[in-house]
């Protein structure tokens, strides 16, 4: 997160990634597309 509360592409990718490797650890994605919609902020 930067001082104005936002976070960047890859800080998404590493919370994406988190996510499917919680959910199955062996799942290898080739391909990864993301549409922003809103900003995401802390809170």
């Amino acid at each position: 997160m930067d001082m104005n509360g936002h976070t960047n592409a890859r800080k998404y990718f590493d919370w994406l990634t988190d996510a499917m490797h919680q959910d199955n650890g062996k799942l290898n994605p080739t391909f990864v597309q993301m549409t922003y919609f809103s900003e995401c902020t802390l809170g």
